[in-house]
């Protein structure tokens, strides 16, 4: 397992009425059928989301 190097948090809270968070979570939803399609496409790679 590797450490986490990064200056951030591994987990971090966020308020759900946040607005920046309510339009990142939409355009995840409008592209998630992409994502998901492109995945199962490629073979012996890694896909990752944040």
């Amino acid at each position: 397992m590797q450490a986490n190097t990064a200056d951030e948090p591994l987990f971090k809270n966020i308020n759900r009425e946040d607005s920046e968070i309510q339009k990142a979570h939409s355009l995840v939803a409008e592209t998630i059928d992409q994502f998901e399609r492109y995945v199962r496409e490629q073979r012996n790679v890694t896909y990752m989301a944040k």
